[in-house]
């Protein structure tokens, strides 16, 4: 009997070890949380919650930089289904995990953040709106009122898209490649990979190694 009860409190032991967070990250002046996603995947949906809250936390003390997934189609099998990609103007194809419509918000999001680059709140309330609202079969006609009521100017939106949609995939699926991401949600922290279950974020865990890397402690961090 004792010696299973060691045996359990060893396990209980590790167990938590193993929860806790491990990572090192070089402190800096203002940490970077670096994130990889997807627009309507369930999973990136949790994770925008749970970074939301990280932002709110620490708002412009720490920069939160979003990526999002693209990846080339050119088979000819996967040509054959229009709606699962986005032809552009260069005459290429791109997909998104969710299909065409995924594919065309994360551009919007990548535009709307351009907009917000000292007020990203702004796009955090919009990302919110579109999750709360829009689904991957209705986004196109979805987007542009959670963009307003975000108060994003939906001109500016539809420019980018039109103008700099190649760009924008080409720079997302080059970051992905640097990065090595295959999976949503990804997140770094200073370019240090932030591990964890995918399927339930740790905010705690998150908010400690953000506190680590910053060379000065803001009140949330106490």
């Amino acid at each position: 009997m004792l010696l299973f009860a060691t045996i359990l409190l060893s396990i209980l032991s590790f167990s938590h070890k193993v929860s806790s967070p491990t990572i090192i990250v070089k402190a800096t002046a203002t940490p970077e949380v670096k994130f990889f996603i997807t627009s309507f995947e369930s999973t990136s949906s949790q994770a925008n919650s749970s970074l939301k809250s990280i932002y709110d936390m620490f708002q412009d003390s720490v920069t939160f930089s979003p990526h999002f997934f693209f990846e080339k189609v050119s088979s000819s099998e996967q040509l054959l289904h229009p709606k699962n990609y986005l032809k552009t103007s260069n005459g290429s194809s791109y997909g998104s995990p969710h299909g065409r419509q995924e594919a065309n918000q994360n551009i919007r999001e990548i535009c709307a953040l351009q907009q917000t680059t000292n007020h990203q709140e702004i796009w955090w309330k919009f990302v919110d709106n579109v999750n709360k609202n829009c689904t991957p079969n209705n986004a196109d006609i979805c987007w542009e009122d959670q963009a307003k009521s975000a108060g994003l100017n939906t001109v500016k939106i539809i420019d980018c898209f039109n103008t700099d949609a190649v760009a924008i995939i080409e720079n997302e699926i080059t970051a992905a490649r640097i990065f090595s991401v295959s999976s949503s949600p990804t997140i770094f922290i200073n370019d240090i990979i932030f591990s964890n279950d995918r399927l339930n974020l740790n905010i705690d865990n998150l908010k400690t190694i953000i506190c680590d890397s910053m060379n000065q402690k803001i009140k949330a961090c106490h």
